[in-house]
């Protein structure tokens, strides 16, 4: 979805189409959970593409978690160049970023970094746990999965 989106706003942006318009060029083309998307918006907000944007993304559960897995873990084609792989993983790398820094910040990569490490470690149950909190640093992550694992082995023990 992000890749369509970002596509359209492209062409949209060369054609010089009004930002106010969008959405009407978009809608027809989008599949239907897309649309039930649009539907299940306020009329005040479904025309305002950056609202139906973030609320499609949302739906469509693109987080920075599966942007960072994307970025490590994309292959190289063999039909593909290297040229090509590359402008494929920036784009991937420029999708992470975007979601877990500031605009115009400085990424912290020591931070960004640790925490992918620290995430490679945690079991998938953990990990789905602390997907959808707003964790800016490795120790909260940490602190935060520790306190997961420490709850779960209470509840375990009163069970």
């Amino acid at each position: 979805m992000d890749k369509y989106l970002s596509t359209c706003e492209r062409l949209l942006d060369a054609s010089k189409v009004d930002q106010e318009v969008w959405v009407a060029y978009i809608l027809p083309k989008l599949p239907e959970k897309a649309r039930t998307v649009y539907n299940r918006l306020p009329a005040d907000r479904a025309n305002v593409y950056p609202q139906l944007k973030r609320s499609l993304l949302d739906s469509y559960a693109i987080s920075p978690f599966v942007y960072r897995q994307n970025f490590f873990g994309w292959k190289k084609r063999v039909a593909c160049s290297y040229t090509e792989y590359l402008g494929e993983i920036e784009e991937h790398l420029d999708m992470w970023l975007h979601c877990v820094v500031p605009n115009g910040q400085e990424p912290n990569w020591r931070e960004l970094l640790l925490r992918y490490r620290l995430d490679q470690q945690f079991p998938e149950e953990v990990a789905m746990h602390l997907a959808d909190k707003n964790i800016v640093t490795a120790a909260e992550s940490a602190d935060r999965a520790d306190e997961y694992l420490v709850q779960r082995k209470i509840y375990a023990r009163t069970t």
